[in-house]
């Protein structure tokens, strides 16, 4: 069964509000967080994944309920940017 997510994210939003999409966001992040932590001692890469897709699917809710979806690709290319750059840069100094 496909879900149209931009739907339900619409329906949510109605139902439940912003302050629900912020908390429940921050609620994930911190879930995901202590995952990683505890993947450090322990082999718990399924924890990671799980809590990672809420995460995903959170951050996904909170753009779609700021309607940024243009400004966030934005940022994104830009952090790419950034992020190939300081590669390259290391290579070229390692040379």
């Amino acid at each position: 069964m496909s879900v149209n997510k931009k739907k339900v994210f619409q329906k949510l939003l109605v139902a439940w509000g912003m302050d629900s999409i912020l908390d429940k966001t921050q609620e994930e992040c911190g879930e995901l967080i202590h995952a990683i932590a505890k993947n450090r001692y322990k082999n718990r890469r399924a924890y990671v994944v799980e809590e990672a897709a809420h995460v995903k699917l959170m951050v996904e809710r909170l753009i779609a309920a700021l309607e940024a979806e243009e400004e966030v690709e934005r940022e994104i290319e830009q952090k790419l940017a950034k992020w190939l750059a300081r590669v390259e840069q290391s290579f070229r100094s390692e040379k």
